[in-house]
């Protein structure tokens, strides 16, 4: 058994020798071959780790400054790109830009946009120093009366028929009016408030007065004019008030705006209620005074009610008298006349009465009527100047 090892050993060993002897010229090529692909293979991959490497380090370069950058851009309050600061991580990036409630007070308060705006505010008043009082020229009959007061107030009473709404409009823009700050309507006839849709259609009207009084057996005429003025108001965001003798409209504080009429309840000199209670004999009458200048607006109010401000002991001296109920011959009686000595007088009609002429002329008034002009007192509280331009129908 030893033996046969032995010999194949010896066989196996010889095999070897043989082997090596006829392959000895290639072997040394192909280890040289083996060695310069082997270089090539280390150099390749030498090259390669350089490259990965050199691409890595670019990669994590480039990331560094584009992190930085972000973190300069997205603080206001940093100053310029070249300033210093910390890196931010990608993560804390994205926090910061999506978490309004992560910028500092300082930031907020660099960033205009980052504040909250205050509510517009309503425009400071302008103080022209004189009062204008504009007796309009309607279509048809009707009271339109604008007082602009000294701290650009403007006041509106009455607003003439229906079919006068446009011509309202239009003298009101025309006289750059933006807003109402009080609108009066003196009683419910229409010829005093069919305009008023027109008006609320096209200017802010701040507050709007009636008289406050009790309905009860008022004769309305031919139609219920309190629910057609009341049908203006319906759905609009719009405060109302209520006046009667005693009350003050205060708007300017250089003008005094009185309401002389009407009383409640409604007595007449002698103690009785009036014979005729009907809705001219319930109009508001205001007294409105600037320095040393009245006017004296009657509304519709007829004689019953002119014989009860005679005898309330107000003062009723006006330089400028808007006659009551257009200047009809039910009204603006002399003994009235006397009391309130106007130096000019305005009927709102289409066609002045001469009886009422003849009256103020008596009084040594200078009468006017809106037939065909609009009328324009102005006051700087001392003296009053009288301008008339004609009427522009307006479409």
């Amino acid at each position: 058994m030893k033996r046969t090892l032995s010999l194949l050993l010896v066989f196996a060993l010889l095999l070897a020798l043989a082997g090596c002897d006829g392959t000895s010229g290639g072997s040394s090529s192909s280890s040289e071959s083996g060695k310069e692909s082997s270089e090539m293979t280390s150099s390749s991959v030498s090259e390669s780790v350089s490259l990965i490497e050199s691409s890595g380090a670019s990669s994590s370069e480039a990331s560094s400054q584009s992190q930085s950058s972000s973190a300069v851009t997205s603080d206001p309050s940093s100053g310029s790109a070249s300033s210093s600061s910390v890196p931010v991580s990608s993560s804390q990036s994205s926090s910061a830009s999506s978490d309004p409630s992560s910028v500092s007070a300082s930031q907020s308060s660099s960033d205009p946009s980052s504040s909250v705006q205050p509510e517009e505010e309503e425009e400071e008043p302008v103080y022209t120093g004189v009062l204008k009082f504009h007796a309009i020229s309607c279509i048809d009959r009707g009271d339109a009366l604008l007082i602009q007061t000294p701290w650009n107030k403007t006041i509106l009473v009455d607003a003439g028929k229906y079919v006068s709404g446009k011509q309202v409009v239009g003298y009101l823009k025309e006289q750059g009016v933006t807003k109402i700050d009080a609108f009066v309507a003196t009683h419910y006839h229409e010829d005093h408030t069919g305009g008023l849709g027109a008006v609320l259609d096209n200017f802010k009207v701040q507050k709007v007065y009636s008289a406050n009084i009790n309905l009860d057996n008022v004769t309305w005429g031919n139609g219920d004019y309190r629910s057609y003025f009341r049908n203006f108001l319906t759905g609009r965001d719009i405060e109302t008030g209520y006046l009667s003798a005693g009350s003050k409209i205060e708007l300017d504080p250089l003008v005094t705006i009185e309401v002389l009429a009407p009383e409640l309840p409604y007595y007449d000199f002698t103690g009785q209620r009036f014979e005729n209670p009907i809705n001219n004999n319930l109009s508001i009458v205001l007294k409105i005074t600037y320095d040393e200048v009245s006017f004296l607006l009657m509304g519709d109010a007829l004689s019953d009610c002119e014989n009860y401000l005679l005898e309330s002991g107000y003062d009723l001296k006006a330089d400028v008298l808007k006659a009551g109920h257009h200047g009809n011959n039910d009204a603006t009686g002399i003994e009235f006349l006397n009391a309130v000595q106007p130096k000019y007088a305005v009927s709102c009609r289409e066609v002045p009465y001469p009886q009422i002429a003849s009256r103020l002329q008596q009084v040594g008034a200078h009468s006017f009527d809106t037939s065909s002009h609009n009328i324009v007192f102005t006051t700087n509280g001392k003296t009053i100047s009288v301008e008339t331009t004609p009427k522009i129908i307006y479409q």
